[in-house]
């Protein structure tokens, strides 16, 4: 109900403060609220500044949680490309997060644990190269250049994990050899 008060040139309305149209508006501030709060905890953590970039990764559910996950990205993509996830290469993933720090109870964790469990989606690559572009803007040169190199040594690690004969030697499938050459592509981008 509305009260006026024609003398004082005031209405107040009695149901609350927000009438239908105003409350949309209201829904959409704690939205873009929420939003703007997530952007800034998804670059604190993954030291990405570039808004656009942010932006986009929350756009593909990368948050500041699962963002840890995407240094990953290449060994999963990589252990993928030949269509089966071989337990060598499981392990040497696994062995990676641990010694990056990461523990079964960290959402980061379980992400990449699905990623092992179940072939990634293609977009995942599109939200690596999207990751890429935003570390490389946060990095000078020489760091980007190390990160990199780390990064495609453990999927190059991880290709050759499953190969070899008894244990012996190693290979790597034509298809991880693909992979190997698009992710290395991803970082030149």
């Amino acid at each position: 109900m509305i009260h006026e008060n024609r003398e004082l040139g005031y209405s107040v309305v009695e149901e609350g403060l927000f009438v239908p149209p105003a409350s949309d508006l209201l829904h959409h501030l704690r939205i873009e609220e929420a939003r703007t709060e997530a952007r800034h905890q998804l670059a604190q953590i993954s030291g990405i500044s570039n808004e656009s970039i942010l932006n986009d990764l929350l756009e593909h559910d990368v948050t500041a949680a699962t963002v840890v996950a995407l240094p990953f990205v290449p060994l999963v993509l990589t252990a993928w490309a030949d269509g089966a996830m071989e337990p060598p290469e499981r392990q040497a993933i696994l062995k990676a997060m641990g010694d990056h720090g990461l523990i079964p109870s960290q959402p980061a964790y379980e992400l990449v644990q699905t990623w092992l469990d179940v072939t990634p989606e293609p977009s995942l690559f599109g939200v690596w190269q999207i990751y890429v572009r935003g570390i490389r803007g946060s990095m000078d040169d020489k760091t980007f250049v190390e990160w990199k190199n780390r990064i495609m040594d453990r999927a190059e690690f991880t290709a050759a994990a499953a190969g070899g004969f008894m244990g012996i030697g190693f290979t790597i499938s034509a298809a991880e050899k693909a992979m190997l050459a698009k992710l290395e592509n991803s970082f030149s981008t």
